[in-house]
């Protein structure tokens, strides 16, 4: 996996920064395993071109300048802290990094940290969590993989947070490290008392979470834990694959947002339609052979006439045990498939489920 930066700078200083900074990325590149793509500018002809190009293909600006160029510069192509690119600002003597933007969601103040570390630079962060020390949520849920189902509840969150009240959390997965001061985790044995919010984590609909979350304010987070085993017939369009997934997903009281993958087996791994819904839910498809789903363990729903036409059984719940055994070789039938095979016009669906974990190591 790999993320880009932009860098522009203005002054023969802000050059030598710019060699700096990459070197510094190479290096965070090497420890964190996630590469860095750097794009490097000097001096653009047009300030404000280079900037809506920036903002649309990279996932973080730096700009090696004053902090009144960037902001200016930056202002036309604000949009939302959930879509906005992580936007820097470095003096060019180095002294100083900035995270300007997109501090929690975007990445902003991790990397202004880690920048910082690098080169020895002094980090300025100004988000109110970090400044007092506390949980900062919306930071948090990103690096769980947490869908931020509504910005409002988080920044209210935030908010009691900052002004000292507990907040409470509910989750129907594994949570690794300890639990911060700043949460109590309602589990049937805290005292929800004097609670006015509290986090779901939860990649079923609300109405499955138990009663007293319903009583409190809810911030709704949702793990990417959910694959889709989709089987379909020849030339099946992506709106009726859609009908047929969100149909079997509503049943089943799943958001859709909870997707993570689809698989499905090689012969449909040029169905047009299979692809755009992959796309549209902004997941990857993966496509196995005959034999890596023959070789998927557990008992599965047989058909004739599937396996006259694939040679397996049975592809969609085949497929969804397979995607999951790839980080979790053990799964099997029995222990993942939450969803078994349904029919829909043409288009089979089985669901089945990754270990969700929550992390606050």
């Amino acid at each position: 996996m790999s993320k880009r930066v932009a860098i522009v700078a203005f002054t023969a200083s802000g050059k030598e920064r710019i060699e700096e900074l990459k070197e510094a990325f190479a290096k965070i590149s090497r420890e964190s395993g996630e590469e860095w793509i750097v794009n490097e500018t000097f001096k653009p002809g047009a300030l404000k071109g280079w900037c809506l190009d920036a903002f649309t293909k990279n996932d973080a600006l730096i700009f090696v300048s004053a902090l009144g160029i960037a902001v200016r510069t930056i202002a036309p192509f604000l949009v939302k802290k959930t879509v906005d690119p992580a936007v820097l600002v470095m003096d060019d003597m180095g002294e100083n990094i900035i995270s300007v933007l997109s501090g929690h969601i975007g990445g902003a103040n991790e990397l202004t940290l880690e920048l910082s570390r690098h080169l020895g630079a002094h980090p300025v962060i100004t988000t109110s969590s970090d400044v007092h020390g506390k949980l900062a949520v919306d930071s948090w849920a990103v690096k769980n993989n947490l869908v931020l189902t509504d910005m409002e509840a988080a920044k209210k969150v935030a908010m009691e947070i900052v002004e000292g009240r507990k907040v409470g959390l509910y989750c129907d997965c594994e949570i690794k490290g300890q639990i911060p001061s700043e949460l109590v985790l309602l589990d049937g044995e805290n005292d929800a008392s004097g609670i006015n919010w509290c986090i779901v984590v939860s990649d079923r609909k609300l109405t499955s979470v138990p009663a007293f979350s319903r009583e409190l304010n809810i911030m709704w987070l949702i793990p990417k834990v959910n694959v889709l085993g989709i089987g379909c017939k020849k030339g099946k369009a992506m709106g009726d694959i859609r009908d047929g997934v969100e149909g079997v997903l509503k049943d089943a009281g799943i958001d859709i947002r909870s997707v993570t993958s689809i698989a499905s087996i090689d012969l449909k791994a040029r169905e047009d339609g299979l692809l755009a819904f992959a796309e549209s839910l902004d997941v990857p498809a993966d496509f196995y052979s005959e034999e890596d789903l023959k070789n998927v363990p557990g008992k599965f729903e047989f058909s004739g006439f599937v396996q006259d036409i694939t040679g397996v059984d049975n592809v969609c719940e085949r497929a969804a045990v397979k995607e999951v055994r790839k980080t979790d070789p053990e799964a099997d039938r029995e222990t993942c498939l939450i969803v078994s095979k349904k029919k829909c016009d043409g288009v089979t669906v089985a669901v089945a489920a990754k270990k969700g974990c929550i992390s606050f190591e």
